[in-house]
Formats: structure tokens, sequence, C-alpha cells
């Protein structure tokens, strides 16, 4: 089972998984979606949050809503943070996996 974290009404999942996939081959469970570009930021840019949603070291897929259907990829180390773009989700890369989110029912 995957750990997650609840964040602003959103629980996100803290570790990245499916890696060496194309998004086309992952199977999204009902309910869940990709982390946004903005998630990735907004979780990034608090030292707090970015320790406990484990974003030290990660390269995952993120939903790029300004181009419905089209993906980019978020990248963080020690020494930096990169918002990529993919554009296909039939592009594959080694080090890529996915992170998902869900709403947090009331």
């Amino acid at each position: 089972s995957m750990k997650t974290k609840i964040h602003n009404g959103w629980e996100f999942e803290i570790e990245t998984h499916d890696f060496d996939k194309k998004l086309n081959d992952i199977k999204i469970p009902k309910g869940w979606e990709l982390w946004k570009p903005s998630d990735c930021w907004l979780l990034y840019e608090n030292k707090e949050l970015w320790k406990e949603f484990n974003l030290k070291d990660c390269w995952f897929f993120v939903f790029n809503p300004l181009y419905n259907g089209l993906v980019a990829w978020f990248v963080a180390d020690s020494g930096r943070a990169v918002l990529g773009c993919v554009k296909y989700p039939s592009f594959a890369f080694s080090s890529l996996g996915i992170r998902l989110k869900r709403k947090v029912k009331k």
C-alpha cells in the first residue's frame, strides 16, 4: 500500500511508483489523478512540506492542465527542481514514475 499525506483537502501519494512505463500503459485507479505542476511547486517551495511529501529526490509525470491530454514531468534533486515538458503520454524514461492524488471526502 502506498504512503500518503493529506494537504488542502487532497490525499497525495508521497512515493513515486510505476517507473519505466509509458503513461499510456499505466492504469490510474478511479478517483485518483496525476499531480499537477501547481501541486509540485506549492509543496516543493515550503521546506516542511518538501520533507513531508518526500520531494528531495524524485522524478514523476504530472498532468499539464494547459494542454489537455499532454503531460510534463517534475524533477527534484539536491541541487534543483525542474518542470519539463514531455508532450506525449507514449513517452517513457527509466527514472520517470507517477504519483497520484485524490480529493478527500468530507
